[in-house]
């Protein structure tokens, strides 16, 4: 069912019982999209992969999977960054804070999100206090 393309419609707050929608002050510095709400469009994809649109100039690739109710995201490391970078690269995979995959990119560490209830149309992840809810825009 995850299967498609999911955009965020709103946080919700179980500590206050506040649905803040997507017009909200956000109170860090997000990355500009041409949705305005600061998180990615993001498409799941057959293969397992997914990718994150922010704007047209600003697109990110990744690898997916659920295991064990929790969304498994990682986010792939350019090839132009990684050539650029090969020392930083080095270094980062002696720490074990990237890893090089058979495909032949690089991905950071992968970042587990609990899933909280998965539908046809709506997602809902994060934690039993804090999550956002993404509707599903475009069914692949």
């Amino acid at each position: 069912m995850i299967i498609g393309t999911w955009e965020f419609d709103k946080t919700c707050d179980l500590r206050t019982e506040v649905e803040k929608n997507k017009f909200e002050e956000i109170p860090w510095c997000p990355p500009y999209t041409e949705n305005g709400t600061g998180y990615p469009t993001r498409t799941f994809k057959n293969n397992g992969e997914y990718i994150d649109y922010f704007t047209s100039e600003h697109i990110k690739y990744g690898k997916w999977e659920i295991k064990n109710d929790k969304l498994i995201l990682k986010s792939r490391i350019s090839k132009q960054n990684s050539e650029s970078r090969k020392e930083l690269i080095k270094r980062f995979l002696k720490k074990g804070l990237i890893s090089k995959e058979t495909d032949g990119f690089y991905y950071q560490k992968p970042i587990e999100i609990e899933i909280k209830s998965l539908t046809e149309n709506q997602i809902e992840y994060g934690n039993e206090k804090i999550y956002s809810i993404h509707q599903n825009i475009k069914k692949q």
